[in-house]
């Protein structure tokens, strides 16, 4: 069965591409995505993941398939939160590693003009607009 993609509707007045992610970890599970707005930021946290890659735009699989990604309205390019169904990189590990698992996990994509991030979880992540972080080089 082939790869899609469905837009995660976390926030609902997603308009444009986000120019940046940033991931914050605080090693304990809990993990949040900056995701880099014009004069804002969608910070997506994370109580737990079980596996994340982080990609450079051009470097991530997916841009070589010919996969149908949804559309931001009234602006080019695919909407930039989204779930990944028949997800091959979930299916790229073991039996025995996913019999680790409570649960299946959910394949999370999040696309910005810099990086591509793809988390899987098992628990839903909370999505809010907050004013933009600052981050040190």
């Amino acid at each position: 069965m082939s790869q899609t993609f469905d837009r995660w509707l976390a926030v609902p007045d997603v308009i444009e591409p986000f120019g940046g992610i940033s991931v914050v970890s605080h090693g304990d599970g809990a993990t949040m995505l900056y995701l880099h707005a014009d004069g804002r930021d969608l910070r997506v946290t994370f109580r737990q993941i079980w596996a994340l890659t982080i990609h450079e735009e051009f470097a991530h699989p997916d841009v070589d398939g010919k996969f149908d990604f949804p559309l931001l309205n009234n602006h080019p390019g695919a909407y930039p939160l989204l779930t990944v169904k028949n997800s091959q990189w979930l299916e790229s590990f073991s039996d025995t590693r996913l019999a680790t698992l409570p649960g299946p996990p959910i394949h999370y994509q999040f696309i910005s003009m810099s990086y591509i991030v793809d988390v899987l979880s098992y628990l839903q992540p909370e999505a809010e607009w907050v004013h933009q972080a600052i981050f040190e080089a």
